[in-house]
């Protein structure tokens, strides 16, 4: 019965760590694209923008939509499960390119997608989230100077290649 408490409280923190981690993307993004709006004299680009917003708030609302579906199934003992739909990669990795641009304007993203792609059979709406951290997280470490930053070694004297 300890082990048990003690797997479900694990559990339950791995758990808060992960949803606080997916929502803060979104946020992020409902941030900068309410700042840049906010700024801009361009009804063209506030209306660009509030398609943006409205596209992620649509994502908290399938986050907050999944934690509570968690938290039904652990209340009755059962298993999340996914909802795999048949999807191209194209349209996951555009649409998780363009939630980036969103939250980074200024930020370089080049997207190249192979051509001929088969269909996958895959929950669209975690892989874009994936994709989404993965984005998120790489623009973070470098925004740090963690990764990317590091100086190449010199070529002086008694350096070898």
């Amino acid at each position: 019965m300890a082990a048990a408490l003690e797997t479900r409280i694990r559990r339950e923190r791995e758990l808060l760590g992960n949803l606080s981690h997916e929502l803060r993307t979104p946020l992020a993004r409902l941030r900068v694209a309410l700042e840049i709006a906010e700024e801009s004299d361009s009804p063209d680009a506030v209306r660009k923008h509030l398609v943006g917003i409205s596209s992620d708030v649509a994502e908290l609302e399938r986050l907050v939509a999944d934690v509570l579906a968690v938290s039904r199934l652990d209340a009755a003992g059962a298993d999340l499960r996914i909802a795999p739909t048949a999807v191209r990669f194209e349209q996951i990795a555009v649409g998780a390119a363009e939630r980036f641009r969103r939250g980074h304007p200024g930020r370089e993203l080049r997207l190249a997608i192979a051509a001929e792609l088969p269909v996958l059979t895959v929950d669209a709406g975690l892989i874009g989230r994936a994709l989404d951290n993965l984005l998120e997280n790489s623009a973070r470490v470098r925004r740090s100077g963690t990764a990317g930053d590091a100086p190449r070694p010199s070529r002086g004297a008694g350096s070898r290649r």
